[in-house]
């Protein structure tokens, strides 16, 4: 979605919008962007529902030292759905990328 956003930007950004609506290229493509997010954010916040969080009786609460908040982190990235963990490394090789991209 996001090299489509990027391809989008690109092909708006070649258009001479001065002169077809009269304000400035910078302030159209904002204007441009900002819708986009706000349709695809009201599409996505209408569209998604959330699930009811029933306990599980364990008492979490007391164990909120800066050691248990690190070792959840730890416990929860290492047992990610296999689906998730493809996500994650997805973005982090898209992020690795981008920064060798710009440095390079």
């Amino acid at each position: 979605m996001v090299a489509v956003g990027h391809l989008v930007g690109y092909g708006i950004g070649s258009l001479d919008l001065e002169s077809m609506f009269g304000w400035s290229q910078f302030k159209l493509m904002i204007l441009f962007a900002t819708t986009g997010l706000l349709v695809a954010v009201a599409i996505t916040s209408y569209a998604v529902t959330e699930r009811v969080l029933i306990s599980d009786g364990q008492d979490n609460e007391s164990r909120s030292g800066p050691f248990a908040i690190l070792a959840q982190i730890f416990k929860t990235a290492t047992h990610t759905p296999p689906r998730i963990k493809a996500i994650c490394w997805v973005q982090f090789w898209s992020w690795i990328g981008t920064s060798y991209h710009l440095h390079h």
